[in-house]
């Protein structure tokens, strides 16, 4: 009988005052937002014995932006990401679990100004397989795979696949985005014995391990790549597209992802005992697990959050010739993968998080600078958490060149633009082509804490950050921005 609007019944029916305040920004052409719900009243709740949350946010994310024909100024922008998963386990005066996941997802939303909103032109968004499971009541004997979903094409309704043409000629339409046929596994929560345990992961390319996991394919320009990045610039049957200027893809070869783990020692140093992570597909996996208290040796709150994949191809190339029909990639990051570790037991002395990464980095590279000849190989640096710092800055610093002039007469010349570089590079004879505009990396960051009973925190907020040069040279923002791995974990223990 509360009515607002009298002060005959403006006793509320119960003491309870819920604050839900949420926060938006503009992001991509789109917009994200971030809302937090607390709850007021005398009630007691209960003190929080148990928490421990663990998140992919993403294995891979890639975003790009398109000019429009027609309308000055119209600009859409493609996101692209590979698969997330997230465990979360509370134990208050009851346990819960929670645990999701998907295969990834695609959006294209043109951007908003100052008069009009951002528009979605993909709508809704295209998404991967996707799950999601509370407890209680417990579901620890979910189906594996949990969901699954076919592969995904996101194109673009006011471009063409052949940039020569206009969408009113009844052209093909292009292929901004795709994204693999998906499986969430291994999900399953429960809550018995007051013990909220989560856990369960999405993957790419289950079934299909020869194809694209995902791609993008930026705005091209085929009258002038050839001259500047010497991008392949095929465009053919839209079913089969053969060389998207960014795509992951699996490896075969491999089994499955057991092996994809961060080697922190690599094959290039002095001793040369290292190795490198082994991965087979697309992943995201998450875990969060709660122990018996006794023994009291082996009491604790366990998250782990994992992602990797085994091949991400930047720029394929009419220079380097490729198997499969296909040209092989200017830069080229095999075998990623990052993985955060959080654990709390009770006691201060034997909290623990841990956050790692590894990656190994290729690029093409010629042979001899300066020679006036062509002909060049692939380079490889090996990257983790402990040691790409140096190894980034000297990799700028050398600044390698990827291309170079051949002598005049020579099939394919580049007299305007002079020799290409993986990054920028300013001569006698102006600015020259790169590939890459930054490369980054980031180590992660841990705490552990005795206050109020032992916790643990990890993140790694971006493993490895590129973003590239154009693709368009007319056209700035055809640029790729890329982020391999986000993740984190945090984990409590104050039971008694």
């Amino acid at each position: 009988s509360y009515n607002w609007s009298t002060t005959s019944t403006e006793i509320p029916p119960t003491k309870l005052l819920k604050f839900a305040v949420t926060v938006s920004w503009p992001f991509g052409g789109g917009r994200r937002s971030y809302q937090l719900d607390s709850l007021l009243s005398d009630r007691k709740f209960g003190i929080e014995k148990v928490n421990g949350v663990a998140k992919v946010d993403h294995a891979i994310r890639v975003f790009t932006t398109y000019l429009e024909p027609g309308v000055a100024g119209d600009r859409s922008v493609v996101t692209a990401t590979g698969p997330t998963a997230a465990s979360t386990v509370t134990s208050r005066l009851t346990a819960l679990a929670e645990q999701s996941a998907r295969g990834g997802e695609i959006s294209l939303v043109r951007e908003g100004t100052p008069t009009t909103a951002a528009t979605p032109l993909i709508n809704p968004a295209l998404s991967g397989a996707t799950s999601a499971y509370g407890a209680p009541p417990d579901q620890t004997s979910i189906p594996n795979p949990a969901a699954a979903a076919p592969a995904v094409v996101g194109k673009h309704p006011n471009l063409c696949q052949d940039p020569s043409l206009l969408v009113g000629s009844g052209c093909v339409l292009k292929q901004v985005g795709y994204l693999s046929d998906s499986h969430t596994v291994g999900m399953s929560v429960g809550t018995a014995e007051d013990r909220p345990n989560a856990s369960g992961g999405a993957l790419t390319n289950p079934a299909t391990p020869s194809t694209f996991g995902l791609y993008v394919d930026a705005q091209r320009n085929p009258a002038k790549n050839p001259l500047q990045l010497l991008l392949d610039t095929s465009y053919s049957d839209p079913a089969t597209i053969q060389n998207p200027t960014l795509n992951v893809r699996p490896n075969a070869n491999v089994p499955d992802n057991t092996a994809c783990i961060p080697q922190l020692k690599t094959p290039d140093e002095p001793d040369g005992t290292g190795s490198t992570a082994l991965c087979r597909s697309m992943f995201a996996s998450t875990s969060a697990l709660t122990s018996p208290l006794a023994p009291a040796g082996s009491r604790k709150v366990e998250t782990l959050a994992w992602t990797g994949f085994a091949e991400l191809r930047i720029f394929p190339s009419s220079i380097i010739p490729g198997s499969e029909g296909a040209s092989k990639p200017i830069v080229e990051i095999t075998n990623f993968a990052a993985r955060v570790n959080c654990s709390a037991t009770g006691n201060s002395s034997t909290v623990s998080s841990s956050a790692s990464w590894s990656a190994t980095l290729r690029f093409r590279k010629e042979l001899n600078d300066n020679n006036r000849e062509t002909k060049g190989s692939y380079e490889t640096v090996y990257l983790t958490s402990l040691n790409f710092g140096d190894k980034i800055k000297k990799l700028k610093q050398d600044n390698p060149m990827v291309y170079e002039v051949p002598e005049p007469g020579a099939v394919v010349a580049l007299p305007q633009q002079g020799d290409a570089y993986l990054f920028p590079k300013t001569t006698a004879v102006g600015i020259h082509p790169s590939y890459l505009t930054d490369l980054a990396g980031t180590a992660g960051q841990t705490t552990r804490d005795s206050v109020g009973g032992a916790s643990a925190t990890a993140q790694i907020p971006g493993a490895l950050t590129l973003t590239t040069g154009p693709a368009d040279p007319d056209v700035p923002q055809s640029a790729m921005n890329i982020t391999l791995g986000a993740l984190s974990c945090s984990a409590a223990d104050r039971r008694t």
